[in-house]
């Protein structure tokens, strides 16, 4: 009975972002081909190098008996982890890549205008709400307030 106690609030949490993260839009682009993915959506880890092209590096970790394995894309200027065909984390670190329309190089007036921000964590370092999400977008910004480096964590 214990069991059930302890699982249910971890279901329930799991449907929420489930469907919190239906309505999310967020479009991963390839700057250079055009090529684009929704990372608030359910995708199969195959689809995505379909979509994106083949990564540099593709790690698929077991973790433990019945929870699914993870996989970690790697790309140049992009990483990204997968678990249950959902997207966990996804960072950029060069132009070649944008989420929405931000990228290396952005003014961090532009993401400011764009979404609310939830919180200061350094000097350089910002948190930013996902409409429809239980994620947050975050930046880390230059002395002249352009970005340097970005991603999305679910």
């Amino acid at each position: 009975m214990k069991k059930i106690y302890f699982l249910l609030p971890f279901l329930i949490l799991m449907i929420s972002t489930a469907i919190a993260q239906t309505n999310c839009v967020l479009q991963l682009s390839n700057v250079k081909t055009g090529k684009k993915i929704n990372i608030c959506t359910k995708i199969d880890p195959d689809k995505v190098e379909a979509i994106l092209g083949k990564a540099i590096t593709l790690d698929k970790e077991i973790q433990e008996k019945n929870e699914p394995p993870v996989f970690n894309f790697t790309y140049d200027g992009l990483t990204m982890i997968m678990q249950d065909n959902q997207f966990k984390n996804v960072i950029i670190t060069n132009k070649k890549w944008k989420i929405n329309t931000i990228t290396i190089g952005t003014l961090f007036e532009e993401v400011e205008t764009k979404y609310e921000q939830i919180k200061k964590i350094y000097f350089a370092d910002y948190k930013f709400k996902i409409k429809d999400s239980n994620g947050f977008l975050f930046i880390d910004v230059d002395h002249l307030k352009n970005v340097k480096r970005l991603g999305v964590e679910f």
